[in-house]
């Protein structure tokens, strides 16, 4: 003999209601909001930005695009914890140097496990 129960219609509602709040609240930050620009950087085009866990350490790789004449740009990695708070002193800015047209692969390894989120800082260098 089989029995079936019924949950209550308000358990069901509040369930749904928690899903979809949880769900909204778990959205991946913009591309906008993960880059900071300095200087003269907008002509520099940021055209993917992807991360994974390897060996415990996050590994991020920003792709990079110069269209016109070539500019030399400097870039760095900021690493964050769980709360958005940086898990290690500022890096050093890494000068690269873009010619016209040309795309760029930036990979960066956070230096600590405890480090789950970056942003990606770009500076005109001189």
């Amino acid at each position: 003999m089989s029995r079936t129960t019924s949950v209550p219609r308000t358990v069901l509602l509040a369930l749904g209601a928690f899903l979809v709040v949880a769900a909204g609240c778990s959205s991946a930050p913009s591309l906008q909001s993960m880059v900071q620009r300095a200087g003269n950087t907008q002509s520099v085009s940021i055209e993917e930005m992807r991360s994974v866990v390897r060996n415990g350490l996050l590994t991020a790789q920003v792709t990079i695009r110069k269209d016109d004449e070539s500019q030399r740009v400097a870039y760095r990695y900021r690493w964050l914890s769980p709360s958005g708070v940086s898990v290690w002193d500022e890096e050093a800015w890494k000068p690269i140097t873009l010619g016209a047209g040309q795309t760029a692969a930036l990979v960066g390894i956070a230096p600590s496990p405890d480090a789950v989120d970056f942003r990606f800082e770009l500076t005109q260098y001189k």
